[in-house]
Parts: structure tokens; C-alpha cells; sequence
């Protein structure tokens, strides 16, 4: 007599939630590239804080807060050594804690 294949079972109801939510920017242990406007902000606000974000970062990168705000917005595309910066920033961030200087003009 032939054996019958065990029944897989199906859970009835809403899926299992994780007990703590992904974080925020990549995986713990990983520095993620910067390359969406999304990202940008993200780190941006992670970085600076959620009040302030767009006038610290225009601070650090040495432009006006419209261009922050229209990078952060897709209107504009962003310039590469902002992504770069902003990469650099949140992995120092991300380790030490310390945010970027202010950039000070010449004149």
C-alpha cells in the first residue's frame, strides 16, 4: 500500500509581523549608497533631524535650500558629489554620530 504525501498546513489569518521594524537605511552593519531622492532625504532627515533638515543640509553642501528641496523632490537632478556627500556624511554618521561641518565661504 502506497503512502500518502503528508497535507501542508496554511495559517488562516493576517501574517506574522517582525518584532521590531527594518531599520530605516540598509541592514545594521551595512552603509547604503545614496542614489534616490528618497534616499537623500531619508538620510538627510536621519542625519539632521526631522525639523531643520533641508537648512542644515544646504549648510554642510554649500547651496541654496531651493536646490535641497528640488533634489528632495525630483525636480531637478541631483549633482553627483551631493549623493556622494550625503553617502560619506551617514556612514560617519551611522558610526560615530558626529554631523557634517558647515561649508564657510571665502570672501
Amino acid at each position: 500500500m502506497a503512502t500518502r504525501p503528508a497535507r501542508l498546513r496554511v495559517k488562516k489569518g493576517p501574517p506574522e509581523l517582525p518584532e521590531t521594524p527594518p531599520p530605516p537605511l540598509g541592514l545594521p552593519g551595512r552603509f547604503p549608497a545614496i542614489t534616490t531622492a528618497d534616499d537623500f532625504r531619508r538620510a538627510a532627515i536621519h542625519i539632521f533631524g526631522v525639523h531643520g533638515w533641508v537648512r542644515e543640509t544646504s549648510k554642510c553642501l554649500g547651496v541654496n535650500e531651493s536646490t535641497i528641496w528640488r533634489w528632495a523632490n525630483e525636480q531637478t537632478p541631483f549633482k553627483p558629489y551631493a549623493l556622494a556627500a550625503m553617502s560619506a556624511w551617514l556612514r560617519i554618521f551611522m558610526l560615530t554620530g558626529e554631523r557634517p561641518p558647515e561649508m564657510h565661504s571665502e570672501g
